[in-house]
């Protein structure tokens, strides 16, 4: 099924978006957020999603990565033209990720 990210907005908490994603004909909203980690004595930061996220894409994380990608896009103050087609999602994948 085609899949598209129709938003993303920023949350009312400090690094923290909202994800629209629509699959096939059903839409999904996801919170993902950005954390700070140090490693080496140095400060980096990543995205990580809800648990609602983690285990729908858990099966197609090429999908998964790409709406991280996205997301940094987006705090990075990157203009979006939304929908954004992001490839697609099978039938198969998405019954796995409701078990």
């Amino acid at each position: 099924m085609k899949t598209q990210v129709i938003s993303i907005e920023p949350t009312s908490i400090n690094l923290g978006f909202n994800v629209v994603v629509l699959i096939g004909t059903k839409q999904h909203e996801f919170t993902l957020n950005v954390e700070t980690a140090t490693v080496a004595d140095r400060q980096i930061q990543g995205i990580r999603g809800d648990e609602y996220f983690l285990n729908l894409f858990r099966f197609n994380q090429n999908l998964g990565v790409k709406i991280y990608q996205l997301v940094s896009e987006s705090r990075e103050g990157n203009s979006l033209s939304f929908p954004l087609e992001i490839g697609e999602f099978y039938t198969e994948e998405l019954e796995l990720a409701s078990k």
